[in-house]
């Protein structure tokens, strides 16, 4: 009997994922580490390995779906022989609740019904084991689509208990129902528009995957997050005249000398000085998470939305390392060869809006962040300097930060930080 392949979990926060390549057919040898799949998520474009080798009998999904970790992806024949009395993998089957749809890769669906395949962990110890339930908790198990192996066991000696099992379901069932609520909470919270092709020629084009997550996200974030932004100016006249004596010294190694990869080091300074902003508000639990390292992530425009790749150990690299760094980074991003650990683990966040335009902006913050800087475009603006005007470079900033943990004064002295590390640039190195 073939046997039900899930999607894995694809990173942190990744809940849902746009099918954009099918790897494999019906008939096809996988391997393990083999790419099955090609996803476009929120955060990257990447390739899904198997974790299994075998003989592929059937694949349930096709480009254009949008499927959830959990979701089977194909059915196929083990190259092994089956042990006897194993469970087998799960199969999506339902269990029928009132006005709720969703199918196994997570779409709505006509009926009333709510696929709770768990996804199929590896059983600690032996990895043969055969969980321990009587039959008739193995044949609920089995109808609603649920691997024991996956259900805590509160019985004596390890024994899966009938209540275990449907409080397995339940929670399941709960999971997939509020994340589908809040999707369409946003859905039902915006008017209907109007029909504009009565007014004249439109198009409609669906929202990538990025863009989509990038609009929920933002939403939430601004719903939920008590914003303030506070404002700044940095005379960075002298700092930009290094920027221009050091940028030669980059070419040829990858890197590009530019005013975020400068703000990257200021800002590590202020995140070593001023921890708190770089913590996370856990509501849950009334506690404050500090974080012991400087991640920083960086806003990157793409023709496929925004995206934020993170460089790690700020903190620790010198400013021609975070240059190379950020220039790689960036390049990745455009060209949609980011990995998940290319965006995951920021504990603050930079936008430069500065090679555009613009006079000053207010970011959104990037939940489960408390803080995030904006950088808009530098102007030569004449300044009273002692008893004469004098034109100075001035860069504008803005940053936003959760006022349920930090409070006014402590964002002005974070914006100090960073404006004075800004006007201080005879101090900096471009190797140190």
């Amino acid at each position: 009997m073939p046997t039900n392949w899930n999607l894995p979990e694809l990173g942190d926060n990744i809940e849902t994922a746009t099918i954009l390549r099918v790897l494999i057919k019906a008939g096809d040898a996988v391997r393990k580490e083999q790419a099955v799949l090609e996803v476009e998520t929120d955060k990257v474009n990447l390739e899904v390995p198997s974790s299994v080798s075998g003989t592929i009998a059937q694949v349930l999904v096709k480009v254009g779906d949008k499927i959830a970790p959990g979701a089977v992806v194909f059915a196929y024949d083990s190259p092994q022989s089956p042990v006897a009395g194993r469970q087998g993998p799960v199969t999506a089957t339902s269990v029928h609740l009132p006005d709720t749809a969703v199918t196994g890769d997570r779409r709505p669906a006509t009926g009333g019904a709510v696929v709770v395949a768990g996804d199929r962990r590896p059983a600690t110890g032996d990895a043969l084991a055969v969980p321990r339930a009587a039959p008739f908790v193995r044949r609920l198990a089995r109808d609603l689509g649920i691997a024991l192996e996956n259900v805590p066991a509160s019985g004596p000696d390890g024994q899966i208990l009938l209540e275990d099992v449907t409080e397995f379901a339940r929670a399941l069932i709960s999971s997939h129902v509020s994340r589908r609520a809040s999707r369409e909470e946003q859905k039902i919270s915006a008017p209907p528009l109007p029909d504009f092709s009565r007014f004249g020629a439109i198009a409609t084009e669906p929202m990538s995957q990025i863009r989509s997550v990038t609009a929920q996200r933002m939403a939430h974030s601004w719903n939920t997050i008590p914003h303030v932004t506070h404002f700044d100016t940095a005379d960075i006249t002298v700092l930009d005249g290094l920027r221009q004596q050091w940028a030669p010294k980059l070419q040829g190694t990858g890197g590009k000398l530019t005013m975020t990869a400068m703000l990257l080091k200021a800002c590590a300074h202020a995140l070593h000085k001023y921890p708190q902003f770089a913590a996370s508000l856990d509501v849950a639990h009334e506690a404050i998470i500090l974080k012991k390292y400087v991640h920083v992530g960086v806003a990157v425009d793409t023709p496929q939305g925004l995206v934020v790749p993170v460089v790690r150990n700020v903190d620790q690299k010198s400013l021609r390392e975070l240059a190379i760094e950020l220039q790689t980074l960036a390049v990745k991003a455009r060209e949609k060869k980011l990995t998940l650990d290319d965006v995951q683990g920021a504990c603050f966040t930079i936008t430069n809006l500065g090679g555009i335009g613009g006079t000053n902006f207010t970011p959104i913050i990037n939940s489960p962040e408390v803080a995030i800087l904006a950088a808009s475009r530098s102007m030569l603006t004449p300044v009273w300097i002692d008893k004469s005007c004098e034109p100075r470079l001035i860069l504008p900033l803005g940053l936003s930060y959760d006022h349920r943990l930090l409070d006014g004064a402590a964002a002005a002295r974070f914006m100090r930080t960073i404006v004075d590390q800004l006007e201080n640039a005879e101090l900096w190195k471009l190797e140190g």
